[in-house]
């Protein structure tokens, strides 16, 4: 029993005092208490605020990609558009020009008793009908053409427009690389085909090296002939490499003409293709 108010802590306090400090316990733990909860609270609110912003952000998101998605629709849109301006403009320069040709040839022929003029006739309408299937297969082509189905055309057209003619066509024998745009197929096709042309009226060509070849950064295309050659700098090459120029610039790409009289021709095209 304790008669001395001492303990082995210390003195006790008077009955007074320690009720008044037993008030202030229960007052602290009770503020405690509320602290703790509003911290809670605090704690729900703000990780609220951190659902609401990341729904934001993801809404924005969302958003974003639509708008994105609905562009590149419209790109497509515009571009298909403009393919088709295209398209008809080489019908009417390509197939157009051959057909007047042919009527006009057509009534010589009648008012002079056929000869060379329906040897030209038959010609004209041969080249024609090339010109025409590779255009068809420019827009028949599901999806976008790949260099493989392309080289497969050239060879086609090699084999309409070079009768008479020995010729070769290499490809390498590794898958190509992505394929590029359409209109890529559509220049260079157009490129090739007036090559070849120009082989067959002009350069009095026994044969004919065609090789393709493709990297990941470029795709490169060359003619060689053995044919009685030309000046390249001369005016009177005419609109045929007026025409190659222009479907290597709009090719971004770059054409090398080299030939001299009785030493062949030989014709580079160069084309960046577009990375990853």
């Amino acid at each position: 029993m304790l008669v001395d108010g001492q303990t082995s802590l210390g003195a006790i306090a008077p009955l007074p005092q320690w009720l008044e400090q037993l008030s202030q316990r229960h007052t602290l733990t009770t503020e405690l208490a509320t602290v703790q909860q509003r911290l809670a609270e605090h704690r729900v609110s703000r990780q609220g605020t951190w659902l609401r912003i990341a729904g934001g952000g993801a809404l924005v998101a969302i958003l974003v990609a639509l708008l994105l998605q609905r562009r590149q629709k419209e790109r497509q849109r515009r571009a298909l558009i403009d393919l088709r301006r295209q398209i008809a403009r080489d019908l009417h320069d390509e197939i157009g020009s051959s057909l007047g040709s042919i009527a006009l040839m057509s009534e010589l022929a009648m008012n002079e008793g056929g000869g060379d003029t329906l040897h030209d006739i038959h010609r004209l309408s041969r080249e024609a009908a090339e010109s025409m299937r590779g255009i068809v297969w420019l827009v028949r082509e599901p999806g976008i053409p790949t260099l493989e189905r392309l080289v497969e055309t050239m060879r086609q057209t090699a084999t309409s427009l070079l009768g008479g003619v020995t010729w070769k066509l290499r490809a390498p024998p590794e898958p190509a690389p992505p394929a590029p745009s359409l209109d890529f197929h559509r220049h260079v096709f157009l490129f090739f085909k007036e090559a070849v042309h120009n082989i067959a009226r002009h350069a009095r060509a026994k044969s004919v090296r065609i090789e393709v070849t493709w990297a990941p950064s470029a795709f490169t295309l060359t003619l060689q002939d053995d044919g009685i050659g030309f000046d390249p700098t001369h005016t009177s090459a005419g609109c045929g490499l007026d025409n190659l120029r222009h479907r290597a610039a709009a090719l971004h790409g770059r054409v090398d003409i080299s030939s001299a009289a009785g030493d062949g021709t030989r014709i580079r095209l160069t084309v960046p293709l577009p990375r990853k």
